[in-house]
């Protein structure tokens, strides 16, 4: 198990090990807010936004030290548009869908996933969560992951993304997979990306993390509007040492035409993607189709249905 060798406060430990007690008195995968809600009961921490913030981060902590089993806490809050189901092979989509009433129907839907056989696996991820119904029409279309953080990833996230890169990239013989970031031209935009890019690679996967938006040289392009930088942000200090092209001033994903934000997307996404591979796979699936019509027909045939 990787972890992270951390000293922990008393206090910390103590939050931990009460953790760790509701985790075993209830033998469901639980919410950090449903174990919050437990620590209150208990009467261990009394209501209040600073003591919700300390359960939080002793489950992070507890979870990086190896303190708290990872697969106990769940996060069903921020949203994950994963991939869906696909067909490997003729034989695999015939195992599958067993029922021979409807067959003549369920040929078509032999479905070969448009990444198959590509030499490249990549997800999308944005911290806005506003902005879902834009890229979603994008990532569904041409097949991709994506995940949207709404703000900082949670620990959950990372860990659930780290173990699915890390299956992706196994099951494809892929060495790196590629992460195309989208966030904020501000202190926590740009904090997010490097905060993501780090744990992800600590959590054990090796990936090609590019930040396609928001840039300078795309604000600069498009003309987009400035806005003051929120100068109590934590991040402001670190983000004016290192992105201070605008001084005091950042600016929003938001500021893009959603349809200029959707090309983005998609040209990203197809700088990594062979469209040769992709119609050699649409053949191979389409004779597949062809040889499981005629078999589906002689067996139909036998059956009386026609």
């Amino acid at each position: 198990m990787i972890t992270k060798t951390t000293k922990l406060q008393k206090k910390t430990l103590k939050l931990i090990d009460e953790i760790n007690i509701i985790i075993k008195e209830i033998p469901v995968k639980m919410t950090l807010r449903q174990i919050w809600y437990q620590i209150i009961a208990k009467r261990i921490l009394v209501k209040n936004p600073s003591n919700y913030k300390k359960v939080s981060r002793a489950s992070v902590k507890g979870r990086r030290a190896g303190l708290i089993d990872k697969t106990k806490i769940i996060d069903p809050e921020r949203f994950r548009d994963l991939r869906e189901y696909w067909y490997q092979t003729a034989r695999e989509f015939f195992d599958y869908k067993t029922s021979y009433e409807s067959l003549k129907e369920y040929l078509t839907g032999y479905y070969v996933h448009k990444w198959h056989k590509q030499p490249k696996y990549v997800e999308i991820w944005t911290e806005k969560g506003a902005l879902v119904t834009v890229f979603k029409p994008i990532t569904t279309r041409i097949g991709v992951t994506l995940i949207v953080c709404k703000g900082y990833a949670s620990y959950t996230i990372l860990l659930e993304g780290a173990k699915r890169i890390q299956k992706e990239c196994k099951e494809r013989g892929i060495d790196k997979a590629t992460i195309l970031y989208f966030g904020d031209y501000d202190p926590s935009g740009k904090r997010i990306s490097k905060v993501v890019r780090e744990e992800l690679t600590f959590l054990g996967t090796c990936i090609n993390f590019v930040e396609v938006a928001l840039t300078s040289a795309q604000i600069d392009y498009f003309d987009l509007s400035l806005i003051p930088l929120n100068k109590k942000d934590k991040n402001y200090s670190w983000f004016m040492q290192n992105y201070a092209e605008y001084g005091s001033q950042g600016c929003e994903l938001d500021a893009l035409k959603a349809d200029i934000l959707q090309g983005i997307i998609e040209k990203a996404i197809l700088e990594h993607y062979d469209q040769e591979i992709f119609e050699q796979v649409e053949t191979e699936r389409q004779e597949e189709i062809s040889k499981m019509t005629l078999e589906a027909e002689k067996l139909l045939s036998k059956m009386g249905v026609e």
